[in-house]
């Protein structure tokens, strides 16, 4: 009985971890990556589309600070943490696909060898742009670089075969705490099934 319940609380140890340490989840069709829910940016979770177009057509118009899904996004560090994200959770290999060391396979981005993202951003009342790239010439990920914007004569930022938008929501994913509560209720309940049968 012992052993069992030591099996038990080293599994659900494992599986605890493996609820905290939760990671985005990738939405890929037709082997291409379109986005991810559960992104964990400083501790909140966000979901993001890698769509194609214009800042104009994928925020809202481009041209209130609401538009932006992250303020004051440098003073913060929030745009580094969101590029950092990105590449650390979402441009990853897994077994889903290549797409991290295949930067073509995300969506809107059609160059094998890198692919430029770009956030909308706000800091200080002015909108702008961070980007990360994935895989540059030196087959490098980075995750700084900001521009500004002028949305009025934003009609194509960039070329469309080699860059994308990131455009961002806050996630509806449980929070993690109520899974792990969870989680120790059913430990819970396997202990005291275990012990009945002993």
């Amino acid at each position: 009985m012992n052993k069992i319940i030591q099996n038990i609380g080293l599994g659900t140890i494992m599986l605890v971890y493996s609820v905290i340490s939760n990671s985005a989840t990738l939405i890929v069709e037709n082997g291409v990556l379109m986005g991810a829910t559960g992104v964990d940016v400083n501790g909140v979770l966000y979901d993001v589309q890698f769509l194609d177009g214009t800042c104009i057509e994928l925020y809202g118009g481009c041209d209130e600070i609401s538009d932006a899904p992250f303020a004051n996004a440098f003073d913060t560090g929030l745009a580094i943490a969101a590029n950092t994200a990105l590449l650390e959770q979402v441009l990853i290999d897994s077994p889903l696909g290549s797409f991290d060391s295949s930067p073509d396979l995300t969506n809107g981005c059609f160059v094998a060898e890198n692919c430029t993202t770009f956030t909308l951003v706000e800091n200080r009342g002015l909108l702008g742009l961070t980007y990360l790239v994935n895989r540059d010439l030196n087959n490098v990920d980075t995750a700084t670089g900001a521009g500004p914007l002028n949305p009025a004569s934003d009609t194509s930022i960039f070329s469309p075969d080699g860059a994308n938008y990131a455009v961002w929501s806050q996630s509806a994913v449980v929070p993690i705490p109520g899974t792990v509560w969870l989680f120790g209720s059913g430990l819970l309940g396997l202990i005291g099934v275990a012990k009945r049968k002993a």
